[in-house]
């Protein structure tokens, strides 16, 4: 029974660190060749982006619903299945509605086999420790985002585009003898079970929340607004940043999926460190900290120099690193388990419309104006915003069913 949570966290991180580091920056190293091959502008390419977070958008809050009822395993299971689909039929690619379809797809996956499901498994096999168990979770889809750029540019040396992405469509398909083995039913599946000794479903005093509750809760929101300005601003800059020292700085592509690495594995140092921090201290100070980082970051990016991007992108990685961990890790401490599914699938639509938006919206300021100095500095302002939604999150004081204080 020991064993069995640390099987539970290992195997949701290879998930992410395979799934999400396939479907976020693994997949951005061969852009160029597409934008060669199908003869298209860098926003009508990235608009795939939207296409795949507007679909995880509109299905999470159904996958929540669902995960509450039957368990997170099958939707992992299914995730994978199509990550594996969606990567076998890039290869055969010739028109940009083909590339539209397959993110369609691969926007299941993201709802299905991706960071939601996963949190909300770990979140069910962690009590008292669940920040450092999500900080490791996390790590596992920044380890993928730093490898598989450099993995998938060997891989488009040595056999062409096309054939890369058939090799790239086997990794998921090495998950799924792992994903069967895992336990269907988690210690802590309810609040009530959550309060035990071990376990803090939700903060000190307070109990776990209904899913209306938590609606009507200003938190929600402001959490929202962070999910939402966060998502877009990383997601933005990491979908773009291949193509920014490309074309506007003339570096060539291998030292630009080297600049994917820096930033990802910069985060896995933050997501571990502040999942610690996030026990000890509480995640709304770790919270506001990433933010000033990641501004930092964006900030100078806007210096467009070859000298400093790589300065721009550490700082990014170091604070969306914790970050990533403290937008995840709050649902649960402020709202607790009870309707988590609920809960996490509708945050879920702040992330992936942010997420649909960024690599449009920095993709387009760089077809009109010929460069990624205004996009960087829009999304700079935009994290200031999020900081102050930050600034004035506080827990919630309502107790769930109507309890008094």
């Amino acid at each position: 029974m020991k064993l069995r949570p640390a099987y539970v966290l290992l195997v949701a991180a290879l998930v992410l660190a395979i799934n999400n580091g396939l479907t976020f920056a693994g997949i951005t190293v061969f852009d160029s060749a597409l934008l060669a091959e199908l003869g298209v502008s860098v926003g009508e390419l990235k608009f795939r982006d939207t296409v795949l977070y507007l679909v995880a958008a509109v299905v999470a809050p159904g996958v929540g619903y669902l995960v509450d009822r039957i368990g997170a395993k099958p939707a992992l299971i299914g995730g994978t299945l199509v990550v594996a689909g969606g990567f076998a039929a890039y290869a055969h690619v010739d028109a940009l509605r083909h590339v539209y379809l397959i993110h369609f797809c691969l926007g299941l996956a993201l709802a299905t086999g991706g960071l939601m499901v996963s949190v909300i498994l770990v979140s069910q096999w962690f009590g008292a420790w669940r920040g450092r168990a999500l900080g490791i979770l996390v790590s596992g889809s920044s380890l993928g985002n730093a490898l598989l750029p450099k993995l998938n540019a060997w891989l488009i040396d040595a056999f062409g585009w096309r054939e890369a992405f058939l090799w790239t469509a086997l990794l998921p398909m090495l998950l799924l003898p792992l994903l069967l083995l895992l336990p269907r039913h988690p210690p802590w599946k309810s609040a009530a079970a959550a309060a035990g000794p071990e376990a803090t479903a939700a903060p000190p005093g307070q109990a776990s929340m209904s899913y209306a509750q938590a609606l009507r809760a200003p938190q929600f929101w402001l959490l929202g607004v962070v999910a939402f300005v966060t998502f877009y601003a990383f997601m933005g800059t990491t979908a773009n940043v291949v193509l920014h020292m490309q074309r506007d700085l003339g570096l060539p592509l291998e030292s630009a999926a080297n600049s994917l690495s820096i930033l990802f594995m910069s985060a896995i140092v933050t997501k571990l460190g502040g999942g610690w921090l996030a026990d000890r201290y509480g995640p709304r100070y770790v919270l506001i900290g990433c933010l000033l980082v990641m501004m930092a970051g964006t900030g100078t990016l806007t210096l467009m120099s070859a000298s400093t991007v790589f300065t721009g992108v550490l700082l990014l990685g170091l604070g969306w690193g914790a970050l990533y961990t403290m937008v995840h890790l709050l649902p649960s401490r402020l709202f607790g388990l009870e309707a988590l599914g609920k809960i996490m699938g509708t945050l879920i639509i702040f992330e992936t419309m942010g997420g649909a938006s960024g690599p449009f919206g920095v993709g387009r300021g760089y077809d009109a104006s010929g460069s990624y100095l205004a996009s960087f500095a829009i999304v700079t302002g935009m994290l200031a915003v999020a900081l102050v939604a930050a600034l004035l999150l506080r827990p919630p004081r309502q107790r769930a069913h109507g309890d008094g204080q």
